[in-house]
């Protein structure tokens, strides 16, 4: 929960706008994410079949505070700059994506498993997604009623406080917070240890993680249910993510406040909210 609720979603557009770079950047910025996912995906998860799944949840909670602290402490003024400091953090948090992806739920699975508890799964998925849900609907509100700056100042006011702020203040106030969130992702990943009967195998050796990979690819590719299913969760996911990386643009094209973005976000967020029983029973 802590790794998935980012307060500056529901502004990440104009986040990057308002700092000085173009929306054909920022789409740039966002293939170099995704590519980066793509191409570490699999090799990393070789790599926790070789060493365990604990230090690479581990490394996700590290990967995920540093990518905050790029992002939000980067100068602004010199765009070029600007734009490779973006361009380290999105690289940085497709690694984390990628890390973190799999090896979480392989750890938790393992250790119900090892605890003869593995029945208990569906409904720990189902926990979980509720959970996230919460925390991604008050991410969501808060993260836009702080960047708002006229919002967060008239909300100051009418508890006595004349904060002076503007938008070149609040524009970093979401990622500040998500920054928080990263301590306690991180915090949370060393808490947690690897079951007994993990199967790590100590060094990685890259000769036998590149043939893990071949064989996982080939496996992929010879599975056609496997394979569909992946390319049906490719083309949703990609549809879906278009609009959530965008929709602040839009919302603000046609004169829609900052800090309302939030509560559209959050309408979405609570029908999340409403799928778990769904999935449960799938």
């Amino acid at each position: 929960m802590l790794f998935n609720a980012r307060f500056y979603y529901p502004v990440l557009a104009i986040f990057f706008v308002d700092l000085g770079l173009t929306l054909d950047q920022y789409a740039l910025l966002n293939v170099a994410w995704a590519v980066s996912i793509v191409l570490f995906e699999l090799p990393l998860g070789a790599v926790s079949d070789r060493i365990g799944r604990r230090p690479l949840v581990v490394a996700a909670g590290a990967l995920m505070i540093t990518e905050m602290a790029v992002r939000g402490f980067a100068p602004t003024g010199n765009v070029t700059l600007l734009f490779a400091l973006f361009l380290v953090n999105r690289i940085l948090s497709g690694l984390a994506e990628a890390a973190a992806s799999g090896a979480d739920e392989a750890l938790a699975y393992e250790s119900l498993l090892e605890a003869g508890r593995e029945s208990e799964w569906p409904d720990v998925l189902a926990k979980l997604q509720r959970l996230s849900a919460g925390g991604f609907l008050i991410a969501m509100i808060v993260g836009a009623a702080v960047y708002d700056a006229d919002f967060l100042s008239s909300m100051l006011s009418f508890v006595g406080i004349d904060a002076g702020l503007d938008a070149s203040t609040t524009v970093r106030f979401p990622v500040y917070l998500t920054l928080l969130l990263a301590v306690g992702a991180f915090a949370a990943a060393l808490g947690m240890t690897e079951p007994g009967t993990a199967t790590a195998k100590g060094i990685v050796n890259l000769r036998d993680s590149a043939q893990q990979i071949r064989q996982a690819g080939s496996w992929i590719w010879h599975t056609k249910f496997v394979l569909a299913v992946i390319l049906f969760y490719l083309v949703l996911d990609s549809v879906v993510r278009l609009f959530l990386t965008l929709n602040s643009s839009y919302y603000r094209m046609i004169g829609i406040p900052a800090a309302l973005f939030g509560v559209l976000g959050a309408l979405f967020a609570a029908i999340g909210g409403c799928t778990p029983t769904l999935s449960r029973a799938l």
